[in-house]
């Protein structure tokens, strides 16, 4: 019995190898693609947790002050509240009210100065 050894032809000899590589591109494109989306999302839900967190502190100093200004309506009238009205801008929630608060820092924009 006699065993024939056939060689490729040289324009097949590197086929393999570049389907190899191409596809190997392919696969890390893809990879990079998946993984810059998911920095992207993870990124965008911390945002959106941060705006949640920043609108509760809002609500809170909020209704921190409104309480005040409610009380002192109620106990004093409508010239109470005008006598008080530049404490009332100092009004934000604070450690005391709930150890949560001590991490934040609530500052006051141009706006609400006189």
């Amino acid at each position: 019995m006699k065993a024939h050894h056939c060689h490729p032809d040289s324009g097949q000899t590197g086929n393999a190898m570049m389907l190899t590589m191409v596809m190997t591109g392919i696969a890390l494109a893809i990879l990079a693609s998946t993984m810059t989306w998911s920095a992207s999302s993870t990124r965008q839900t911390h945002r959106s947790i941060q705006f949640a967190r920043s609108v509760a502190a809002a609500e809170a100093a909020t209704e921190k002050g409104l309480t005040r200004v409610t009380r002192d309506f109620l106990t004093g009238g409508e010239q109470l509240v005008a006598d008080n009205l530049n404490s009332y801008r100092q009004i934000v929630p604070t450690n005391t009210d709930s150890i949560y608060w001590s991490q934040w820092e609530f500052n006051r924009p141009g706006i609400l100065e006189t």
